[in-house]
């Protein structure tokens, strides 16, 4: 289902942005406390994670898999037809593609932002870098399901196979996450609290379900 309140392409690739996405983009903004500096800030967020998906998106193009990009909340997914099976090699390339795309960007970021001396300009590469540089860090940790616990499960599947690959998976998620938890709680950072307490639950439970259906 489609509830984008706009779009636009991208390669070919359909970019869905739906209210969530412009509500997190509104918050941002307005935590700034600056037009300008809210407006980049908020621009940078907008072309870093359409071009995490992206990375995601290219790869599924180049496997000929018609797909989209939907920006929603504080982040976004790049959606295909359920029940394709890829190989496990393919699985990692995937995962990891939206990795390498905020790599990409932060060096980018990092290399421009001295290199051309208009202050607006250098403050819009000196976001592009802390941006990327954080949501590189985010989605290499192995917590499903980021793109990092994916790719964890992926990489656990040769030695261990499907299903001891992920309940390893879901019980290092919890073990990562909780600290976090811990953290967020101790220094009041509600934006760790929200999105790591929301994975931990969903991995709990799913590896409750996977813990009662195997006795």
């Amino acid at each position: 289902m489609n509830n984008s309140i706009f779009s636009f392409t991208v390669m070919g690739i359909p970019v869905h942005v739906e209210l969530s996405f412009l509500i997190t983009c509104l918050v941002l903004f307005t935590l700034t406390g600056s037009f300008a500096t809210g407006l980049i800030l908020t621009l940078v967020f907008l072309v870093s994670i359409s071009c995490h998906e992206l990375g995601h998106a290219s790869v599924l193009k180049s496997l000929r898999i018609p797909c989209s990009i939907h920006l929603v909340f504080l982040g976004g997914e790049a959606r295909y037809q359920q029940g394709k099976v890829f190989s496990n090699s393919w699985e990692i390339l995937l995962n990891a593609s939206g990795i390498a795309a905020n790599i990409l960007l932060a060096t980018l970021g990092f290399i421009l932002r001295d290199a051309i001396q208009i202050p607006i300009i250098q403050l819009f590469f000196e976001f592009l870098y802390q941006v990327n540089v954080f949501l590189a860090l985010l989605n290499i940790m192995p917590v499903y399901p980021l793109d990092g616990g994916k790719l964890l499960t992926n990489l656990l599947k040769y030695p261990f196979g499907y299903q001891k690959s992920i309940l390893i998976s879901l019980v290092v998620s919890i073990a990562v996450a909780l600290p976090i938890i811990l953290y967020g709680l101790n220094s009041g950072n509600f934006f760790l609290l929200l999105i790591f307490g929301m994975f931990t639950m969903q991995n709990a439970q799913r590896l409750y379900a996977i813990i009662k259906y195997r006795r």
